[in-house]
């Protein structure tokens, strides 16, 4: 059985009180419908705080409690804040004295007092929207990784809009009930009554509160911000053999040539630094390989022709049949008059060894596998497949220099050719949409393209057969 998560230890912790329930939607036994009181709720946060919220040496080292604001260094500077504060305004009177209202004013119902209350046109929710959601936020379900979604801070500050909400519904007024809630679940704070009410707007507008950042900041700058100290690195990394390369030594380069150069640094740098630095700036620690492959599916060419090639693909679309449900039932196309139906065909090349093998097994302890030093034959395999038939046309090619050679742009139109045919037999009234996989092969030009690179500069030699070219002149 997995341990509780921290929503169900708060759950746990609140349900050990022996209340009623933890506010309705999160811990209400089956046949509670009233919501506990404010006093009970009160005891209920403050237990949280005290068990869950708060930090403890038992917790562990990724765990923050609350800040209140209540540190001894900030409370004397608070105090000392307050003292200067009185004492500049002695003699001086409250700004209030110069706004009382009389008692006819007073006694009689102003518009303006009901305009505190009111929701703006403009909000996502509504005050009985919010609370439902406020429900579904705070709930508490069977599963670890959904409990694990909101964080302990965050279920609490739910949990204040929830009661500050309901407040509203019984007639309170905002100030009123921001103050009541700040008083019962946050030590009593005039900060804090202010700022549920900006949670309140908040959430109201958006239906939902922004992530608390409170420690999330960094405090000091690196030395990988300095663009001279970057560039400075990157250009002696750049230079350096690969084989030399190495954390170690871009520390000791640092120390001796960067560093001393650089003002108000620091003179040394640890040689983790330099490895995540090195990270960073694009450089990985691996095995080498002798093969050249390079992934070029992100470069901004291919990028744009694969943009292209799908909103292609949109336009013919609506004239391909698709298959749905478990036993691929075809839905056929809704055609227009004089449209035929399109098929799509795809074409795509596969190699195999006759030595190909695993080259992770299992092996008993000291146990040697003797293996051939060379691939051996080679097997290519073209194959063109429709999604209503399978296979349309395939051939396989022994390849190698001592078999049938090596596989050609000659060989593929050969292949394309017999393709055609079949899949003119297979589908005589629709449209046949080849595709073929990105090869250099299958972009080979014609035998008597004109093509400098085949030209011999002087007469003589292996002259190349090319079409008749011209020359036009402006």
């Amino acid at each position: 059985m997995a341990p509780p998560n921290k929503r169900q230890k708060l759950a746990h912790s609140v349900s050990s009180l022996g209340q009623k329930g933890f506010l309705k939607g999160v811990v209400v036994e089956a046949g509670e419908d009233e919501d506990p009181s404010v006093e009970e709720v009160a005891v209920m946060i403050e237990k949280l705080l005290a068990e869950e919220l708060i930090w403890k040496e038992t917790k562990g080292p990724s765990f923050r409690g609350i800040y209140f604001g209540d540190s001894v260094r900030t409370q004397q500077r608070k105090k000392s804040e307050e003292q200067k504060r009185v004492a500049s305004m002695a003699g001086q009177k409250n700004l209030r004295f110069y706004f009382q209202e009389s008692s006819s004013s007073s006694s009689s119902s102003s518009p303006s007092a009901s305009l505190e209350d009111e929701v703006p046109d403009h909000n996502l929710l509504s005050i009985e929207e919010a609370i439902d959601r406020l429900e579904e936020e705070t709930s508490i379900g069977k599963s670890i990784d959904d409990n694990d979604k909101i964080e302990p801070y965050q279920l609490l500050r739910f949990l204040t809009l929830k009661v500050y909400f309901r407040m509203l519904l019984d007639g309170e007024k905002k100030m009123d009930a921001s103050l009541s809630v700040a008083t019962e679940f946050w030590n009593g704070k005039p900060y804090r009554a202010t700022r549920i009410r900006q949670w309140a707007d908040e959430f109201l507008l958006t239906g939902d509160l922004a992530h608390h950042q409170q420690g999330t900041h960094a405090k000091i700058s690196a030395l990988k911000d300095d663009e001279d100290f970057s560039s400075q690195c990157i250009s002696w990394l750049r230079a350096q053999k690969p084989e030399e390369r190495s954390p170690l030594l871009l520390k000791q380069h640092v120390e001796s040539e960067i560093l001393p150069k650089l003002s108000n640094v620091r003179t040394t740098i640890s040689e983790t630094t330099c490895r995540e630095y090195m990270k960073e700036w694009g450089w990985r620690f691996g095995a080498h390989h002798k093969d050249v492959y390079t992934d070029g599916h992100e470069r901004e060419d291919v990028v744009a022709y694969r943009d292209s090639f799908v909103e292609r693909m949109k336009t013919r679309e609506g004239r391909m049949s698709y298959f749905e449900g478990e036993n691929m039932i075809e839905v056929e196309p809704l055609l227009e008059d004089g449209e035929r139906k399109i098929v799509l065909v795809t074409q795509d090349e596969s190699t195999f060894h006759a030595h190909d093998a695993r080259n992770r097994m299992w092996k008993k302890e000291g146990e040697q596998i003797l293996r051939k030093k060379g691939p051996g034959k080679g097997l290519m395999v073209s194959n063109f497949m429709c999604p209503c038939h399978g296979t349309v046309c395939y051939q396989d090619f022994e390849f190698g220099k001592n078999s049938q050679g090596y596989w050609t742009n000659s060989h593929m139109q050969d292949q394309l050719k017999l393709a055609v045919r079949l899949f003119e037999e297979m589908h005589p009234s629709c449209q046949g949409l080849f595709i073929f996989d990105q090869s250099s092969n299958h972009g080979a030009l014609s035998e008597d393209a004109l093509r400098a690179t085949t030209m011999n500069l002087g007469p003589g030699g292996k002259q190349p057969k090319m079409r008749d070219g011209y020359f036009f002149e402006r």
